[in-house]
This record gives C-alpha cells, sequence and structure tokens, in this order.
C-alpha cells in the first residue's frame, strides 16, 4: 500500500479478484487510519493526470487567489503562495477549477467520443448530448417528451476510456429501456461487451481528484 495525496493505491499480483482482498485491504485501510486523514488532497507540484492531457497544480507567482490556464501538457492551476492549500476554501476553490477544466474536457472531446461510441453499437443517438455537473452521478438520460437527451458529468475527465465508455454504453441502454430492469442490464452488458458488472465494480472503486 502507498499513501498519497489523493488516498491510499495498492498494488496487487495479475489475476487476483477483489473479493478476496477485500478484508486485507480493510485491515491495511484501519490500521493507517491517521496517516490517511493526514494525507492532503492537494499538494503544489501535484500532477493529475487524464486521458487528455495533464493537469498540473502549481505555487503562483502573483496575485492571492487561483488562476486556471491552458499549456501544451493541457491545463495548469496556479495557486498563491499565501493561500493555505490545505484549508478547506483552497481545496473547495481547487475542486471547482477541476471541476471548470472537467467540463471543458468533455464539451471538448467527450462527447464526440460518445457519439462515435454510439454509432459504433447501433444504439442510436438521443437528440442532444450535454455536459452534467454531478459529483456522483456520471451520466443520465431523459426523455423529454418525444426527444431525448444524455448528459454526461464533467467528472468523466478523470475517467479511464474503458470507464467512460461503460458509462455511455449504461446511458445508450436508457434510449430503450428507461429502468434498471433485467432486460435493460441485459442490454447493457451486450453493449459493453459482457463486461457490465466488472466495470460497474471498477466505477464504484474508482477514485476521483475530488473532495
Amino acid at each position: 500500500m502507498r499513501i498519497t495525496p489523493e488516498g491510499a493505491r495498492f498494488s496487487v499480483p495479475y489475476g487476483i479478484d477483489f473479493e478476496s482482498l477485500e478484508p486485507i485491504v480493510r485491515k491495511m485501510l484501519t490500521e493507517h487510519a491517521d496517516k490517511l486523514r493526514a494525507a492532503p488532497l492537494y499538494t503544489r507540484g501535484q500532477i493529475i493526470e487524464t486521458s487528455f492531457g495533464s493537469i498540473a497544480i502549481t505555487s503562483g507567482t502573483g496575485g492571492r487567489g487561483l488562476r486556471l490556464r491552458e499549456t501544451q501538457a493541457g491545463f495548469e492551476i496556479c495557486v498563491s503562495p499565501a493561500l493555505d492549500i490545505a484549508s478547506r476554501p483552497v481545496i473547495l476553490a481547487i475542486a471547482n477549477g477541476l471541476k471548470q477544466i472537467g467540463t471543458l474536457i468533455v464539451r471538448r472531446h467527450i462527447l464526440d467520443e460518445a457519439r462515435k461510441i454510439a454509432i459504433e453499437i447501433g444504439a442510436g443517438m438521443p437528440q442532444s448530448w450535454t455536459v452534467g455537473h454531478g459529483r456522483s452521478t456520471f451520466g443520465t438520460c431523459r426523455r423529454r417528451g418525444t426527444a431525448t437527451e444524455i448528459s454526461l458529468s464533467y467528472t468523466m475527465a478523470f475517467l479511464p476510456a474503458d470507464l467512460r465508455r461503460y458509462i455511455v454504453c449504461h446511458e445508450l441502454a436508457h434510449l430503450r429501456e428507461m429502468n434498471h430492469s433485467p432486460r435493460f442490464h441485459a442490454l447493457c452488458n451486450a453493449y459493453c461487451g459482457g463486461l457490465e458488472a466488472a466495470l460497474s465494480r471498477r466505477l464504484r472503486r474508482h477514485p476521483l481528484p475530488l473532495p
């Protein structure tokens, strides 16, 4: 186990399923609870990697607040040296900066990615795609009269490609089944190549760089 600014990271041998490791992981988390509570969520010099470039949290050279800017590598959140990066207001300000960046990434890249997935699997297409602002709800599918809308959260910017694809397939399945019935899960599983359950478990456990 390695403690990082985002929490705890575990390296396990290939082929071992999470269910057999869960008691060990829980025991280790309990033993290191004090260290985990003390680990800051954000630090100057921290790099948050995404599929669409990196996000660097740096020490600003002027001003007393936060500044966002786009770089060749991705994005940068400049935090004034005068600010306590471990304080709750600064943590929330950085999280808001990540929300702005995530929204931009979804709008620029992930909505188009979702359209291509819909065409690839032959699932049909909603009338509109939008960017959502949910922290724990990655996607929604709504029907407004005869029109359908799929919304994908800004948090998808911080997920790997296979989990993004799973979320898109999940919402596309709702175009035919507006529920979570066995028929819905069978359709979603078909869209996911038989991996719906495994991807769903991974998504629930995937850490986000957000408070």
